[in-house]
């Protein structure tokens, strides 16, 4: 399970808050990275490795795609098989 990962307490708290707001039918989220960083007291940076970290390791996956003049709208992908922690 997650353990075999051995990740950082950073990397855990984001895996953690992204499988609890992850649609349980789809397996994807919308969190957006202000809000990630709000609520688990982050910085943009520190975030950013976390996920990059964690998207190398497999756990997750990020999907961003241009909406034209709207911008942009990024999915990710927790892996099921860790989701249980």
């Amino acid at each position: 399970m997650i353990e075999q990962y051995n990740l950082s307490t950073i990397e855990y708290s984001v895996f953690n808050y992204l499988a609890s707001v992850t649609s349980k039918d789809k397996n994807y989220c919308y969190a957006s990275n202000s809000s990630i960083c709000d609520l688990l007291k982050l910085n943009d940076r520190t975030l950013y490795r976390a996920l990059s970290s964690l998207e190398d390791m497999k756990l997750i996956t990020r999907e961003t795609r241009s909406n034209g003049h709207y911008g942009k709208e990024r999915k990710i992908y927790v892996n099921i098989d860790n989701m249980y922690l």
